[in-house]
């Protein structure tokens, strides 16, 4: 790993993630995937009433290119990695770094997970990033960075031995070998029926020292752990 993040580099990565494909969601028009666009409809400067003026990037393609040379400008002004990762849509955010974690330094690695793991949705459903890849980029990451400090104070405190719960939809074992659990298993109850009923919660033993993180945002209690590490793993309730 480099001892300092080379910003230009991930600059080089931001700027290919502009020219991804925009994908348009099947179930709303306006709604679109893309590294940094959201919606079909977004706003860019308009040289010739030196206004802000909303445009469809889905088809006006010269306006798609006002966007991308707008947004380019703004990585180039970058000063720090934040400036750049805070574009990054959440759906695409643990891609990004996979794509640039080798231009980052440790610290950097840490820094970014502990400011974006815990807003990603399903990250194990990553199709972009396997979730060994992203257990990989936590081993790599600095532990003192990856964690803030009122979560390391939780984490250095945890036992040798700690009883972890997930809660998930429907009965697939293979949904338990996850790298996001819950020391609080109220929260692991929510998630087995936080979209539908009929999902279970199970619980499982993991060493301290295969806990990756400990995030507290949100009041989930949420552990990162290598999966490979589980024991004793079992369904312990079916939510009806």
């Amino acid at each position: 790993m480099i001892k300092q993040t080379d910003l230009e580099k991930v600059k080089e990565v931001a700027k290919m993630f502009l020219y991804f494909k925009i994908e348009q969601s099947s179930k709303y028009e306006e709604l679109v995937f893309h590294p940094f666009i959201s919606s079909s409809t977004e706003m860019i400067w308009d040289s010739k009433t030196n206004t802000r003026i909303a445009v469809d990037v889905l088809t006006d393609l010269e306006a798609l290119e006002v966007y991308r040379e707008m947004m380019k400008q703004r990585i180039d002004e970058a000063t720090r990695l934040w400036d750049i990762h805070i574009m990054i849509n959440k759906c695409y955010k643990m891609f990004f770094l996979k794509e640039i974690a080798s231009h980052l330094s440790t610290t950097d690695i840490g820094v970014y997970l502990r400011d974006n793991f815990s807003m990603v949705e399903n990250v194990s459903d990553d199709v972009d990033i396997s979730k060994f890849q992203i257990m990989m980029l936590f081993k790599k990451s600095d532990l003192n960075t990856r964690m803030h400090e009122e979560d390391r104070v939780i984490f250095d405190a945890l036992p040798n031995d700690v009883t972890i719960y997930r809660g998930v939809r429907g009965f697939n074992p293979d949904h338990a070998q996850s790298l996001s659990w819950t020391l609080d298993i109220e929260q692991a109850r929510k998630f087995a029926n936080r979209y539908s009923t009929g999902g279970c919660v199970y619980a499982a033993i993991i060493q301290k020292g295969n806990i990756l993180a400990y995030y507290g945002g949100r009041s989930e209690a949420e552990v990162i752990v290598d999966y490979k590490k589980l024991r004793d793993i079992k369904q312990l309730e079916i939510i009806d």
